[in-house]
């Protein structure tokens, strides 16, 4: 037997080796793991990458749809949801083409009453029509073809612009001199600029303020005063708000808030857009209030003081053809009359059917019980005032009188044309505008509406309200009060709006000073539409205010001794165009107490005055990506 011996040595050199090839063993496994690891991580962060890039893409398509709903929404000619489901982004420079599908898009049916709004319109309601985008993107000649899909939901809302306390197109200044009280929301779509007189007498916001520019606790930069602070918010959690989104007035051919554009909804409507034409009476033709209003009046050049009334014309606008025209001429129903009785002549006035008069009688005037021409002066732009006066109450008499060419027909034709009696009234003055001649329109004996459906009064011109206005209904009074339970919804639209007291004479000459024409407590209750005198700086180098919210109303008279009240919603669009002399002190006496309130009744659908102008914005709901 020869057994076979292994060297100690050589076992002493297998035991290295060994444990090294382990190692390298170990090594690689470890290294092919890295190595698929990476390649897994990578082909992840790829597609991730890519799902990240599909959704945007998805988002763009949403967008491209949302954006065109929008633009179709403000020029109010909303289309179906397959025409905007066919829309697709403009992806030619995309370094990664798309194909786009699973695409809906949901236009729900505006609603017919108010509903509660949310985001920025948080306590405001408003028309809305609710609406859905989804639309799924998947990559074209790419490694990984990830898609992704996006969802949107949204609301067209159309907001009645009375709900506001103030609304100002333009930059909001306010420096009122005593304290002042704002109960309700305030919106600027520029910058807004508020101070007060201290803690003592402050300005002070009792609701949201928002501006889409900023908010300064300051005067404005063209306010030569040095005031600033006085300024306090009830509500203090984020308010006020500024960088808040835009809301737009929608204006045939425009979707933008430039004033210019805006201030056209009280002009007469551009070429082929005015009544009786077709165009006047669609969606975008209704914005221009000569083609909405249920009465339109007019005159003629020689509108003047004391002239023939039958330079005044008045048409019942009947869009829905219940007669062959539809701007439907009203016969005159006020008389003057040379009566033969006896050999001689008597003038008599007469509201009757002349259609039988003797032949010897002779008619010296032909015009309407409730419409006349009057003459005044305007201090504050220095010229004679050519106005056409409408008589409020007399109005309301001629609405429901049955007799020939009596009112009962025309309103009695609104109710079965429009569902509701005559309730607005436009106006246009074609009497010349000069440097020292004014064309104008003023309401008085306007205490009780016509109707408890309300009355808007709209003109391209300076607008006067003579007397109290809006102070009472059938079964009470609401003078000199924030007590509002006995009014009628109104609203006066105007170039600009002057209130005149009770005690106001015609005759009053340019000459005399403001201490000679003593005012008497006011009320005025009505939503107001006008423009302002901007802040500015003359060519001397000299800045002057506009007068701000705290002379929104303008006034002629001396009210030291007496209150000035105002209830209803503050509305500054645009530029006065008319009346555009700067505000100063010289031709009025600060009321002793300006008692101005928000007229709640706006925030009810309800008791919107008629023709409410309504300010379009899209409310996003909620967003999904999945």
């Amino acid at each position: 037997m020869h057994p076979t011996l292994t060297p100690s040595w050589r076992k002493k050199q297998a035991g290295p080796l060994i444990l090294t090839l382990v190692f390298v063993a170990v090594s690689m496994t470890i290294y092919v793991g890295l190595l698929s690891w990476s390649s897994s991580n990578s082909k992840v962060t790829a597609r991730n990458n890519q799902y990240f890039m599909s959704e945007a893409a998805a988002e763009a398509a949403t967008e491209t749809m949302l954006a065109t709903m929008n633009r179709d929404f403000l020029y109010q000619t909303v289309a179906n949801g397959d025409y905007y489901a066919a829309l697709r982004p403009q992806a030619d420079n995309w370094p990664v083409k798309y194909t786009f599908s699973d695409i809906t898009v949901t236009v729900g049916k505006q609603s017919t009453s108010q509903v509660p709004l949310g985001g920025q319109f948080l306590g405001l309601s408003g028309f809305t029509r609710d609406c859905s985008i989804s639309a799924t993107a998947t990559p074209l000649n790419q490694l990984y073809a990830v898609p992704a899909s996006i969802s949107q939901n949204f609301s067209m809302a159309s907001i009645p612009v009375f709900q506001y306390a103030i609304f100002y197109n333009l930059d909001l200044e306010i420096n009122p001199g005593n304290s002042m009280y704002i109960k309700g929301k305030v919106f600027c779509n520029k910058n807004i600029y508020a101070t007060g007189v201290g803690s003592s007498s402050p300005l002070t916001f009792a609701d949201t303020v928002q501006a889409v520019g900023t908010y300064s606790n300051n005067r404005g930069p063209k306010d030569p005063s040095t005031r600033s602070g006085g300024v306090a918010f009830l509500m203090n959690v984020n308010n006020p708000t500024t960088g808040v989104g835009a809301v737009s007035l929608p204006i045939c051919g425009s979707t933008n808030n430039n004033p210019a554009v805006v201030r056209t909804i009280l002009g007469l409507p551009p070429a082929g857009w005015g009544a009786p034409l077709d165009a006047a009476y669609s969606t975008n033709g209704q914005i221009y209030f000569c083609n909405s209003c249920d009465l339109i009046v007019s005159n003629s050049a020689s509108g003047l003081s004391g002239a023939n009334g039958d330079n005044l014309s008045v048409y019942f606008n009947d869009g829905s053809r219940i007669y062959a025209n539809r701007l439907l001429p009203i016969p005159n129903n006020l008389f003057v009359i040379s009566h033969y009785v006896s050999k001689s002549q008597t003038t008599v006035i007469s509201t009757n059917d002349i259609s039988h008069l003797p032949a010897k009688d002779v008619v010296l005037y032909t015009g309407y019980s409730f419409l006349t021409n009057v003459t005044f002066y305007d201090f504050r732009e220095s010229a004679k005032v050519q106005a056409v006066q409408i008589d409020i109450a007399a109005l309301g008499i001629w609405r429901t009188n049955k007799a020939v060419n009596g009112g009962n027909t025309y309103n009695n034709s609104s109710i079965t044309s429009k569902g509701h009696p005559l309730d607005s009234i436009y106006i246009f003055n074609n009497v010349p505008f000069t440097h020292v001649q004014l064309p104008a329109v003023r309401v008085v004996n306007g205490a009780k509406l016509p109707t408890s459906y309300g009355l808007t009064v709209a003109t391209p011109f300076p607008l006067y309200v003579k007397g109290n206005y809006n102070v009472m209904d059938d079964t009470g009074t609401s003078i000199g009060t924030a007590d509002l339970s006995h009014t009628w919804p109104a609203s006066l639209m105007a170039d600009a709006i002057t209130v005149l007291s009770t005690n106001w004479q015609d005759s009053y000459s340019s000459g005399s000073g403001y201490t000679s024409r003593g005012a008497v407590a006011t009320t005025v209750n009505a939503a107001a539409v006008e423009g302002i005198v901007e802040s500015s700086t003359d060519s001397h180098g000299n800045d002057h205010y506009s007068g701000g919210v705290e002379n929104f109303i303008r006034l002629l008279e001396d009210w030291g001794n007496d209150v000035n009240t105002y209830n209803g919603s503050i509305v500054v669009l645009f530029a006065s165009q008319y009346a555009t002399n700067i505000w100063a002190s010289g031709y009025y006496g600060v009321p002793q107490l300006r008692q101005w309130g928000f007229d709640t009744n706006f925030l009810t659908q309800a008791s919107l005055p008629p023709l409410t102008p309504q300010y379009k914005s899209i409310i996003r709901n909620d967003w999904a990506a999945h």
